[in-house]
């Protein structure tokens, strides 16, 4: 648990200096993402709900992110292959591909329009970890269980 608590909190100063805030608190909800290639889609053994692999903006999903931050934990090409995140404005896409360890932090308004490739083989894993700058809406602490467990129950929203 203290390696999770000092990933999460380098990642909350590196929004802080990326953005120039001085002041964010982790939004609900956090998630850990493993995405699955097509074998086990066949299998019927993944039921990943497919909001990732269409254009998204997380800010309407999600109204109290202000800062979405992903944490890769598996590398493209190596642990899986697709699963490259799409940034797209108009019509011009540029992709980023996960390594273990990278950290990829951005504004989750319109300005950010974004999706995940479907993985094609093998798994690749991610944290999301999101911000806000509310302080009523935010938690100090990222695992606020009680916080995690009202927004998780929440139906989702249609960001087609």
């Amino acid at each position: 648990m203290d390696l999770f608590r000092n990933v999460t909190e380098r990642v909350q100063l590196q929004v802080k200096e990326i953005f120039g805030v001085s002041e964010v608190s982790f939004a609900a909800p956090m998630l850990f993402s493993r995405m699955r290639g097509e074998a086990y889609r066949k299998e019927g053994t993944d039921h990943m709900n497919d909001e990732y692999w269409h254009m998204h903006v997380d800010k309407i999903a999600y109204p109290d992110y202000e800062y979405t931050s992903l944490v890769y934990l598996t590398d493209h090409g190596v642990d899986f292959t697709g699963g490259r995140f799409e940034f797209r404005d108009g019509q011009a896409s540029s992709f980023l591909e996960p390594k273990t360890g990278r950290l990829l932090v951005f504004s989750s308004g319109s300005e950010n329009s974004h999706r995940v490739e479907k993985v094609e083989t093998g798994t690749r894993y991610a944290l999301t970890i999101a911000f806000t700058c509310k302080k009523e809406k935010g938690s100090a602490a990222l695992l606020d269980t009680k916080r995690h467990r009202a927004e998780l129950r929440k139906p989702a929203k249609d960001t087609k």
